[in-house]
């Protein structure tokens, strides 16, 4: 930088050019503004056509939501057509020996489970109400008001009990309803819950963008008291089942097609177990919630899919520490494959690593409550388990975040007969071959759900951050932003810090200004040229 006020010595002597002599430039003063007023006004105007438009606002669609309900085990993944044998789902009878309160387990079998609900509106006018968030199904679907739970058999009006204290949906006084397909949709989910009503069209609202002619499920019967706003893959739809009316566009396929964000990807966030409140983000990403760099990982497909029915990744590896020690867990179960599932609260790991895990931290299975019991007091700090996703990324679970209080259905603590408190581990054994990594794991991880290309971005969470950056998904195979390029060398363990993601950023936006306008550079160097040649 010069200093102004620094004398200047005497200039070197400058060769000169078309045999101009070096203090031209000063001699000629009317030339040189001759040629800057001849061609300023063409270079303005180059400049101008040069330059692009103002970049349109980023396409992103933030969803928040809020945690309700008591805890009790759910597995909310949808079940296949072929496997709705509702005998091998149910949980154990209140039949075998335990040393808790009959009552108290008898309440907390008909609990839903914490649910993570997000704010909607159906049709027009716009009905509000709230649904559940599910990654593992793919249907949306709301409670119909003629549900005999929902309506007064007095007056007609609808009841706010716990039959529909989240909304229902009377198509009836919404123009913009069209019946597609009347008792056509069926829906099972895998903890024996199930719903079943009519497809039908109409207007969906959420996150402040609306989506027309959304299809929907309106359930006339269900065992719910809550909606699901499903956000899997579309070849998970219930109506894909044999017989059924065959696939439709999701929820995210739609966004996409009317312009509300620019592919079919999401991220989810759900903050720690303390929190209320967590946020979906449809078409981006939000790096102040997050640690390092996003991790890439391939969606796994069953023998014979060409195109995936759920977010399945490989667990490779599962450790835990106590907060001294750091164990490995060996088991021929690994690697497992393991569906994110957000509709369950729990995680649900193979059998023998499920147990593993309880007897380190001293938990003990409840049949009658079908949970592991552990002591409410455990000693959390600097415990955690950790897993490790494909080799080459890990995601640690504080203890903090597994040590859950059972409440009841009423919302009071649960209790043993001696008036002690109860708290479940939040890891159960699996009863099939796929595990179900629910909200004890997701609260700790921060995930991109890519449809389009048909992968999982993670990273470890960072629990209440200040503020926000809320960067939009493009498109295309390297349309997640801050995804590492080192990802397939990554120490499970190695902690990357976060400044470096904005190092990287940052070169990347220098380099993207030199591409987007290269003809304002050779405008600049031409008309450089141009003046040294006439003067």
């Amino acid at each position: 930088m010069r200093n102004p006020n620094r004398q200047s010595s005497a200039a070197p002597a400058c060769p000169t050019a078309f045999g101009s002599s070096s203090s031209s430039l000063h001699m000629r003063p009317a030339v040189l503004v001759a040629l800057l007023l001849t061609f300023l006004p063409h270079a303005a105007a180059v400049l101008a056509a040069a330059a692009p438009p103002p970049p349109p606002p980023p396409r992103v669609l933030p969803v928040q939501f809020q945690k309700s309900g008591p805890l009790v085990a759910r597995r909310h993944q949808r079940l296949p057509a072929h496997a709705r044998d509702k005998s091998q789902l149910k949980i154990r009878s209140d039949e075998d020996d335990d040393d808790l309160d009959d009552e108290i387990v008898h309440q907390l079998l008909q609990n839903k489970g914490i649910l993570y609900l997000t704010n909607v509106t159906v049709g027009t006018p716009p009905q509000p109400m709230q649904l559940q968030i599910d990654t593992a199904s793919s249907d949306i679907w709301v409670l119909s008001r003629s549900i005999p739970a929902c309506v007064n058999p007095i007056n007609g009006h609808e009841l706010y009990s716990s039959g529909c204290s989240f909304g229902s949906f009377d198509f009836t006084k919404s123009v913009t309803f069209k019946l597609l397909g009347k008792d056509r949709f069926c829906i099972f989910y895998v903890d024996g819950t199930s719903a079943a009503g009519d497809y039908a069209a109409d207007t969906f609202a959420v996150g402040g963008a609306t989506v027309q002619g959304m299809q929907i499920g309106v359930a006339k019967e269900t065992n719910l008291s809550y909606g699901v706003m499903g956000v899997g893959f579309e070849g998970d739809q219930a109506s894909v089942s044999p017989g059924g009316m065959g696939r439709y566009p999701s929820l995210v396929s739609r966004m996409v097609a009317q312009g509300l964000i620019k592919s079919r990807a999401f991220s989810l966030w759900l903050d720690d177990l303390a929190s209320d409140t967590g946020s979906i983000l449809f078409g981006g990403v939000d790096t102040a919630r997050f640690i390092g760099n996003l991790t890439s990982i391939p969606i796994e497909l069953a023998p014979g899919q060409v195109d995936p029915l759920a977010f399945a990744i490989p667990l490779t590896a599962v450790s835990f520490s106590d907060g001294e020690s750091h164990f490995n867990i060996t088991s021929k179960y690994l690697p497992a494959t393991v569906v994110l599932d957000s509709g369950s609260s729990l995680t649900f790991l193979p059998r023998p690593i499920a147990s593993s895990l309880a007897a380190q931290f001293s938990a003990k299975f409840s049949h009658q409550l079908n949970l592991y019991v552990i002591d409410c007091h455990y000693p959390t700090e600097n415990a955690f388990v950790e897993y490790s996703f494909s080799f080459v990324m890990s995601v640690r679970v504080p203890m903090s975040e597994l040590i859950l209080p059972l409440t009841q259905y009423s919302g009071g603590a649960a209790k043993t007969l001696d008036g002690s408190d109860i708290c479940v581990l939040g890891i159960l054994p699996s009863n099939n071959s796929i595990s179900l990594f629910g909200d004890t794991f997701l609260r700790s991880a921060y995930i991109v759900y890519d449809l389009d290309n048909k992968r999982i971005a993670m990273a470890q969470t960072e629990f209440n951050p200040f503020g926000q950056n809320i960067v939009e998904i493009g498109v295309g195979q390297d349309s997640i932003p801050f995804v590492g390029l080192t990802a397939m060398t990554m120490m499970a363990t190695q902690t990357i810090d976060v400044t470096s993601t904005a190092q990287t950023g940052a070169v990347v936006k220098s380099q993207a200004f030199r591409a987007v306008f290269p003809d304002m550079w050779n405008c600049l160097l031409t008309l450089s040229m141009v003046i040294w040649i006439f003067l």
